[in-house]
């Protein structure tokens, strides 16, 4: 963090654009003309298919920069395949259900308004932001549109899930979750946030403050970690067209790994006591009782430095703990417990604060026979078995907790002898920090002396034969729990009966639909366990007649898992999808979405997809072909802390407040941040849109830099980009005449020299035009080339002499009449994906009919790629000093003799001798003088 020293140096003011520039009109005109001949998929199956797919947006109501980018990358992606000839489907939909329209409407009706719901609020959403985004020429296809909270979606959503149900992917158990009992509602983890009041830290609703507390309920689970293998082993095959980064976080949250399971066992006893010392109990405290507790490692070479084990808060063996110990120990671990699970899963596995309680129980080592504390930890979670044994010596998480509860550390890995010649190997000292290498054996009975990898064979196959565990694979996924216990969302599509137990809804009976009378403020339970008319149903199963529906919805995760096989056949109302729709656009070819999603909606699409696969359908396993994440749009915050506040403020308000003596320029901090509301530093697209044109928007956005890399916006930079537009738009309105009627070159007449380097540099922008739309997707570099294509044409424009209409066939500006008219296609077809309405204006200008995109991509000559001129650079005394144009096969003796006469060096020798010339053909030439 940074404070600026002038509160005006960073001045940010948006100059207005040219009124006289005309682009609302030319923009609605195309707008128009565009709904009229809309883009339509599906007319050619002899076309090759591309599916441009964007992540389909929560209806906010506010077209953001977060969507601005994503939609304009898929936009112009998906107009320029189609110039390219491809039969292309490019659709949109609303990710409609979900929290935010609940938690708008609540707040809406606390504030005093009526009619409110989240329904009316979502689609009232929904038709603000699909004008808002015709607005920005999006050519997505409208026909194919889905709304994932209407009963033709969410009937197919419920049909998916009575499918794994009948597989037994879906299946109901007890969950721990977070309640407020403030609001009287359960709460999602993003809703759980760390506050700090008092001095005291603790996890509390994001709504109302209150501290959060852990309940256990009933809950919907699809059991994905059946999938864990085929989720990894199918990244193979994404290798190529994901990003190393997407692919590494997908493996890292499956989290597979080849480890031990050890079975040690608890001496459970009556009165244990926590607060005394860790030391085991004699003969006389005979335990109550003996059970398993099996732990998950990796590193079982290092059982026999083994000193305490943990078990998460969540464990079921902590119940039975709490029976048992004395009073003090029960209450201090009851409180543990409660702190903990009030925690984010993150915070725990960070584990940024390791702390623990001992339990006055003892685990045995099932290999030496020898008794160790056993403690309920923080940093233990519910992954695997839940508990952990705790190797001090040799690990960092370990070393740690073992420093703060003054337990042993026993070193029982040693450096191999190749280790121990470096210097690091010869100083190890597990006192001062965990010794994490693998090595040779140690004080570990009949195993020592054996490598690492040796003896963790050993000691696996060892207790397999015992019965006291052996390897096993395991994994940091866990299943889904898809239940919510809220409003808006989909239906469960189950019936509880007294007499048949949980009964699926049967399909005819599909969909199960979401009531609109309900009373959706909180307290304390689901919205739907409060309408009667919604639960009281018949069991499909026995004709119970007082049957009731299930009152959770689903995780909208559940909704966004399929939806793109369902914009192949939008309109069915008999099935999902016609599969022969889905073979013919599946998998979607790009995919465009956020970083943010990389974990787990991607997670859960590919575990639909398969599960889709295996009851046959679809005919593919990996939903996206490529999977590209774009990066944020951020901006500059400034908050101003002082005696009189501390608060987020705006440039143009920081001036103000430095006006009227409220604050100094030293009192702003300035940072670069993700754009948000409440920091004051976004930007409305939508206002610049009016005030710029979609045009000038798109491309400013995708100029800002490399797609993938994250941008900053700056307020000012949008000008620029305006102008360019403009620029764009009069070079070719006005030099329309010039190419009009142009008859064919007569053989006799050959392109000049200015019109060879007028071609090649259009012919170059093909090229890189092309490399990037087909590749990493940095605009910004086709944006820039188009810039200086604009600059070369007027510049060719002036040095021939082009004027008026042309003179006939003997016109003897006719090859530089055709290198103009063919660099104004270049460039406009180049810029149409990007800048589409100026793109169709200038066709139009130039004497196009119908649509520019009708168009074909054009494709770079290698014959105009290479100049029979160049430039090369001079350097005297090895600074350049100016340029010389030569043949492009020209030697060292006509570079030497060109450099000595071009007036540049000619000033610089000035009666000076030339003591070495150097000439490297096609690169330099050097001059030493002196």
């Amino acid at each position: 963090m940074s404070k600026s020293s002038s509160g005006s140096s960073r001045r940010q003011r948006v100059v207005e654009p040219d009124d006289a520039f005309d682009f609302a009109s030319y923009e609605a005109h195309w707008q128009k003309y565009w709904a009229q001949h809309p883009a339509t998929a599906g007319a050619d199956a002899s076309r090759k298919k591309f599916y441009a797919l964007s992540m389909f947006p929560y209806p906010s109501g506010v077209l953001h920069f977060g969507h601005a980018l994503p939609y304009t990358i898929i936009d112009a992606l998906a107009r320029y395949k189609r110039m390219c000839g491809h039969d292309v489907i490019c659709p949109m939909g609303w990710d409609a259900f979900g929290l935010p329209a609940e938690n708008a409407a609540i707040e809406a009706v606390r504030a005093g308004k009526s009619n409110v719901h989240p329904k009316t609020n979502t689609l009232a959403n929904i038709d603000h932001m699909r004008e808002q985004m015709r607005r920005f020429g999006y050519s997505f296809d409208w026909e194919r549109e889905v709304f994932t909270c209407r009963a033709d979606y969410y009937k197919w959503t419920q049909w998916i899930f009575l499918k794994m149900l009948e597989r037994n992917v879906a299946y109901r158990k007890k969950a721990r979750v977070n309640w407020c009992p403030s609001c009287k509602t359960v709460l999602a983890n993003e809703q759980v946030e760390t506050i700090v009041r008092d001095v005291d830290e603790f996890q509390g609703c994001f709504r109302c403050g209150s501290k959060v507390e852990p309940r256990e309920i009933d809950a919907w689970f699809l059991r994905i970690t059946e999938y864990a293998d085929r989720l990894l082993n199918g990244l193979s095959q994404l290798e190529k067209n994901w990003s190393e980064l997407v692919l590494s976080q997908q493996r890292n949250w499956i989290g597979r790994s080849e480890g031990v399971n050890i079975d040690f066992e608890v001496e459970l006893r009556q009165g244990a006591s926590g607060s005394g010392p860790l030391t085991p109990p004699g003969a006389d405290g005979k335990p109550v009782d003996r059970v398993p507790l099996t732990v998950f490692t990796t590193r079982a070479d290092t059982v026999y430095g083994v000193t305490y084990v943990a078990i998460a808060p969540e464990h079921p063996l902590v119940k039975r703990i709490l029976e048992l110990v004395d009073t003090r120990t029960h209450k201090r671990i009851h409180d543990f417990i409660q702190e903990t699970l009030s925690m984010t899963e993150m915070d725990r596995a960070s584990g940024d604060e390791k702390e623990g309680v001992a339990t006055g129980m003892f685990a045995v080592n099932p290999l030496n026979g020898e008794k160790v504390p056993l403690f309920i930890a923080n940093y233990v979670l519910m992954y695997g078995t839940g508990a952990v044994m705790a190797v001090p010596a040799h690990d960092e998480r370990d070393h740690d907790f073992a420093k703060e509860y003054r337990l042993p550390l026993r070193q029982v890995i040693e450096p191999t002898p190749e280790r121990k010649k470096s210097d690091t190997g010869q100083r190890v000292d597990v006192k001062r920090a965990a010794f994490t290498e693998q090595g040779i054996l140690i004080s570990s009975g009949k195993y020592s002396g054996l490598d690492s990898q040796a003896a963790t064979a050993a000691i696996a196959a060892d207790l397999k034969a015992a019965g006291k565990g052996g390897p096993v694979v395991n994994y940091k996924l866990r299943d889904w729990g898809i239940s919510r216990q809220r409003y808006w969302g989909c239906p469960i599509p189950v019936v509880h009966c007294d007499r048949c137990g949980i009964v699926p809804v049967p399909e005819r009976d599909l969909p199960v639909e979401l009531p609109d009378d309900v009373d959706f403020l909180p307290t304390g339970q689901s919205p739907l366990t409060l309408h009667p008319a919604f639960q009281k149903t018949r069991c499909p199963k026995c004709g119970n007649e007082h049957a009731r529906r299930d009152t959770d919805t689903m995780d909208t995760f559940v909704d966004s898992s399929w939806y793109w096989f369902r914009y192949t056949d939008a309109k069915n109302s008999q099935a999902i999808f016609d599969p022969a729709k889905v073979r013919r656009w599946c998998p979607v070819d790009l995919y465009v979405g956020g970083r943010e999603h990389a974990i787990l909606h991607l997670i859960y699409a590919r575990f639909f997809c398969k599960f889709l696969h295996d009851i046959g359908l679809v005919d593919h396993d990996e939903p996206f072909t490529r999977m590209f994440t774009h990066g944020l749009i951020q901006g500059e915050s400034i908050k101003v802390v002082n005696e009189h506040m501390n608060r987020y403020v705006t440039a143009e308000q920081l001036e103000a407040l430095i006006a009227q003596g409220k604050a100094r320029a030293e009192d702003a901090t300035r940072r670069i941040e993700k754009m948000s509301k409440s920091k004051l530093n976004g930007a409305d697209p939508t206002e610049l849109v009016r005030r710029f044109g979609a045009d000038t928007v798109r491309m400013c956005v995708l100029f800002l830099g490399p797609a993938e890399q994250d941008s900053v916006w700056d307020p000012n930079g949008i000008v620029g980009v305006h102008r360019f537009i403009k620029r764009w738009h009069e070079t070719i309105l006005s030099n329309a005449p010039l190419v009009e009627n142009l008859p064919p070159m007569a053989p006799e007449q050959r392109l000049g020299s200015a019109a060879k380097t007028l071609r090649h540099a259009a012919h170059s922008l093909i090229e890189k035009s092309t490399q990037e739309y087909e590749g990493r997707y940095a605009f910004n570099t086709v944006i820039a080339r188009c810039m200086e294509l604009v600059n070369d044409i007027r510049a060719f424009i002036t040095s021939e002499k082009l004027e008026g209409a042309v003179k006939g066939a003997a016109d003897p500006t006719l090859p530089a009449r055709h290198t103009l008219d063919e660099a104004f296609s270049v460039l406009n077809r180049a810029l149409a994906p990007i800048a589409p309405h100026t793109a169709e204006e200038a066709h139009k200008a130039l004497g196009g009919r119908g649509s520019i995109f009708e168009q074909p991509w054009p494709k770079a000559d290698p014959a105009a790629l290479v100049l029979d001129e160049i430039e090369l650079p001079v350097q005297v005394n090895g600074k350049v000093r100016g340029t010389i144009r030569v043949a492009r096969e020209a030697d060292a003796k006509t570079l030497e003799t060109a450099a000595l006469a071009s007036e540049a060096v000619k000033k610089l020798l000035d009666g000076k001798q030339v003591k070495k010339l150097i000439a490297v053909p096609g690169k330099i030439v050097n001059v030493v003088v002196g």
